[in-house]
């Protein structure tokens, strides 16, 4: 496929579950992975409909009632419903970090052996992070925003994670990940700057990206989505993919 031919990927934001089509065409071509916040988010999600659109299911750390409300049972009755866990994680300033530790280990056991792709959070926790990963492994995570140094972007790598980035990120983040495990994101609307205009606008990172990597946009955008096919393979969700996501992968 020629590189201009391949649309952005945003591999992480929040859209609203009611979204209209008339939005959703305002996204152009863009491939959206589209994070809830809670299990009733999770529960509204409209399955088929945008094709564009790859929904997960989360309990965001920085959501106190989702955290409350977070039930076992309901979550694992809706995961057979999704190939995404996402948001969750933890968030060292969102405060009740115990039972966000409960939430995702929870989650993250419940995952261990299911066919998902796993978008995780890990503001102010980029070391528990990393050693959770470790003692609960999962077929593809993927560390969002990741803000952990050089030496975390190595160990998470070799944990098999892959890492989603956004144009807030610094320049030394970005050079310390590996280019083999980076996928896009815009993290909307909680971006900063160019990132946050829509879910799908990831021109800015797409740039910055060529710019650390030394190759044109469109090399970055086809590694991206050549890592994205990595990551579908990791998960073991080729073949669930929703049409026009699984024709690119």
């Amino acid at each position: 496929m020629a590189f201009p031919d391949l649309p952005p990927l945003d591999a992480h934001a929040h859209i609203a579950t009611d979204v209209t089509a008339a939005q959703i065409s305002r996204l152009g071509s863009a491939i959206v992975f589209a994070v809830t916040r809670n299990l009733s988010e999770a529960a509204a999600v409209p399955h088929g409909v945008y094709p564009s659109i790859l929904w997960g299911i989360g309990v965001h750390p920085g959501d106190r009632q989702a955290l409350d409300q977070y039930d076992p049972t309901r979550f694992e009755r809706l995961l057979a419903n999704f190939i995404l866990v996402g948001e969750v994680g933890l968030d060292r300033r969102a405060g009740g970090v115990e039972r966000q530790r409960e939430v995702l280990r929870d989650i993250l056991t419940k995952v261990r052996d299911v066919p998902v792709l796993v978008s995780l959070h890990s503001s102010g926790t980029a070391e528990e992070m990393l050693t959770l990963l470790k003692a609960h492994p999962v077929r593809a995570p993927i560390l969002h925003w990741f803000g952990g140094d050089p030496d975390q972007c190595r160990r998470g790598a070799d944990l098999g994670a892959w890492f989603s980035v956004n144009a807030a990120m610094s320049d030394e983040i970005l050079t310390a990940l590996p280019r083999g495990r980076i996928l896009t994101e815009t993290d909307y609307p909680n971006g900063r700057g160019a990132s946050i205009r829509r879910p799908g606008a990831t021109e800015a990172i797409e740039g910055r990206l060529g710019a650390v990597w030394g190759c044109s946009v469109d090399e970055v955008r086809a590694a991206i989505w050549a890592n994205l096919s990595e990551a579908c393979k990791s998960a073991e969700v080729e073949d669930r993919l929703p049409v026009r996501i699984g024709g690119l992968v």
